[in-house]
């Protein structure tokens, strides 16, 4: 089973919470950065606690890996980091069993998986290829 903490401090980054807006290396604003040069996980305070554990687990990615984000590359770091975060909140046998129990209802899917719909979204898209 996935350990959400026990990832982010095998990664060695610091988990800071920011009361400010925080923006992408495109200028949009996101809940979250990993920023390399500190080697942190910078992330809005006040999230809810299915978004705050969704976005933890990508920028997780982030610091494992230590990406250095580019123009060139962002899109690629993003994915990958969308889809691990994905695979390691996602138990694939509860989300069986959620889709059994309630077809057509992916929200209650997230609530139950405590995953945001993005990384669903992402999951479901790379599984059903």
């Amino acid at each position: 089973m996935y350990d959400l903490s026990q990832h982010i401090n095998s990664t060695g980054a610091r988990v800071i919470v920011v009361r400010f807006p925080l923006h992408d290396i495109f200028g949009v604003e996101v809940p979250a950065v990993y920023d390399w040069r500190m080697h942190a996980i910078l992330i809005e305070s006040g999230l809810r606690p299915i978004r705050r554990r969704s976005v933890l687990a990508h920028e997780a990615i982030h610091a494992e890996y230590r990406d250095h984000p580019t123009k060139l590359n962002h899109y690629k770091l993003e994915h990958r980091a969308d889809l691990f975060a994905a695979r390691n909140l996602i138990d694939p046998v509860a989300l069986s069993d959620l889709q059994h129990c309630y077809p057509d209802n992916p929200e209650k899917w997230c609530i139950s998986l405590r995953v945001h719909e993005h990384l669903l979204r992402t999951y479901l898209g790379q599984t059903q290829k």
